[in-house]
This record gives structure tokens, C-alpha cells and sequence, in this order.
């Protein structure tokens, strides 16, 4: 470009809070013409810090918090030439969770009927009290675009809607290999309330009912059914969830159940401390010992 104009850009690429990502892995490039230099040396901002910060000499750029921001790169033999591309940074990081049910306090695992493998190809999914166990483990990763995946920690399949049902309120979701169909991606929103709405993909365009993924309606709640529902956003909270993440480095557990005894042998902050207060309460166990 030997004009004096920033060189425009509707590029917008994605990425999740805590993961770095160089301009190559987002599939960009920056280049830089002059008859008088071979330089391709640029100088990179953002403009918001406090979503995504940029290293200002390579380029590779890193999510902070929810949020978007400008990354502009500045051609150093000549700093009124820029380039610029947006970033979106999505709610949550990758990584592994235990998916709460906001009104139920139950969680997601697969089916208690496909015990004790829980890797049935097809099987649904229910909401069933804490148990901490593999089977209740959730690993989301973001799949590039503003989605996540959300697959079985034991099994590997993904969060389903059933084909051919994408739009269908009060159906039962199921686990399914990861094709990386619309219908197994699933973006994840904070609601004004403070926990999250998980909305497939594949119902986005319909406008009928705003479709997400919910639990079964009925008068018990252990053992309700994983399903896609109309969203209220009525105080029941029964379609909203916490995504609690495994800290593996911030608490050590060890567990005797037959003992009724949770040793705490690492600092750990007070949220997570009530959480695992609250798996205590659930198996009448005693908090017999709390070591800092």
C-alpha cells in the first residue's frame, strides 16, 4: 500500500480468556509494501486491555475477560501505515467443568442406566446430586468461532441436539461422537442474573422460541432429563447453569467416604470451599478437618 490510509480490515476471529494465540494459529497475516524496504516489522495494541492484551512485538495476542477489541499493528518503517482485525473474547476458558443446574443444584452426567461405562453412543443425559466423579466431568473447548464443544470426560462424545430436531422444543439431548455440526455447538452467554444460558447453534435463526439447553419439567428433581427447552428468564432458573472448573492446582483432595472425612491440605479460595462444604452436606458428611 504506498498510500497514507490504514490498511482496512473486516477480519474478526475469536478466542477464550486465558488462551494465547500468535497470528498464524488465527490465520492471519501482516504484509507491508515499500519500493525502499523489505521490513515486515510491526508494532501491536489493543484497544481494550482489559478483554485482550497483544504482545506488542509478535503479534500474538491473549484473552483477559468477555469482551472485544481492536489489535492494530503499526508498520515500524512507516507508523502511518496500520492494520487491524477484531477479536471477541468469549465467556468462559477452555478447560474441564462440572455444569450445575442453577435452580435444581444437581449436575449434569450421562444417564445413571448406562452405568458403569457411561459411554453409550446415543444415550441421554440427566441431572443427578454431586458425586465428583469422572462421569459428571465436562471439557469445553472453544471451537474458533464464539462456540464451544462440550464433550463427556469419559466417553468423549459431544452435547447433542438430536438431527432433525434442531428446532424442536422439550426433546431430549443426547451424546454423539464430535463432527462439528451445528448442532454441537454451543454458545455460552451470561445472563443478567449471573449465570449462564447454553444455546445450540443450530437453533439460532429460529425465532419462534428461544431454545437452550434445559431440564426435563417435572415434580421431582433428581434424575430429570437433559433437554432442549423454551428459555423463560423468570426467576425458576431451571434453564440457567454455573460451570464450576476443576482446579487441579488450587485443591488437593482426598477423600475416605467411609470415614466421613474431606482433608483440605492446600490454600483454597472461599467460594470454592462452600462448594465442596455443600458436596459434604449432600453424603451427611462432617467437616472434620480444613489445613491451610
Amino acid at each position: 500500500d504506498t498510500s497514507d490510509n490504514e490498511m482496512a480490515s473486516s477480519e474478526v476471529r475469536y478466542i477464550t480468556p486465558e488462551e494465547s494465540k500468535s497470528l498464524a494459529a488465527l490465520s492471519l497475516t501482516a504484509v507491508a509494501y515499500s519500493p525502499n524496504t523489505t521490513s515486515q516489522s510491526f508494532t501491536w495494541s489493543s484497544s481494550n486491555t482489559a478483554a485482550a492484551k497483544v504482545n506488542s512485538s509478535t503479534g500474538t495476542v491473549t484473552g483477559v475477560a468477555v469482551g472485544t477489541a481492536v489489535i492494530t499493528g503499526k508498520w515500524t518503517y512507516n507508523t502511518s501505515k496500520t492494520v487491524s482485525y477484531t477479536v471477541h473474547v468469549t465467556e468462559v476458558p477452555n478447560g474441564t467443568y462440572f455444569i450445575q443446574n442453577r435452580r435444581y443444584e444437581k449436575y449434569i452426567q450421562p444417564d445413571n442406566d448406562d452405568a458403569p461405562s457411561y459411554t453409550v453412543d446415543d444415550g441421554i443425559m440427566e441431572q443427578m446430586s454431586f458425586v465428583g466423579d469422572e462421569y459428571q466431568k465436562w471439557i469445553f473447548i472453544h471451537t474458533g468461532d464464539g462456540y464451544y464443544k462440550i464433550t463427556s470426560n469419559v466417553s468423549g462424545y459431544a452435547i447433542t441436539v438430536p438431527a432433525g430436531k434442531e428446532t424442536t422444543a422439550n426433546i431430549d439431548l443426547i451424546l454423539k461422537p464430535y463432527t462439528g455440526s451445528d448442532n454441537q455447538k454451543w454458545k455460552i452467554t451470561k445472563t443478567h442474573n449471573g449465570s449462564y444460558k447454553i444455546k445450540a447453534k443450530s437453533s439460532e435463526n429460529y425465532t419462534a422460541k428461544d431454545l437452550v439447553l434445559d431440564v426435563q419439567a417435572y415434580i421431582v428433581t433428581q434424575n430429570l432429563n437433559i433437554q432442549q427447552r423454551e428459555y423463560l428468564d423468570n426467576d425458576s432458573y431451571g434453564d440457567e447453569w454455573w460451570l464450576i472448573p476443576l482446579k487441579n492446582k488450587a485443591i488437593i483432595i482426598v477423600k475416605a467416604i467411609n470415614l466421613g472425612i474431606l482433608f483440605f491440605n492446600t490454600c483454597i479460595p472461599v467460594s470454592t470451599f462452600l462448594y465442596y462444604k455443600f458436596y459434604m452436606a449432600e453424603h451427611n458428611m462432617p467437616l472434620q478437618s480444613l489445613q491451610h
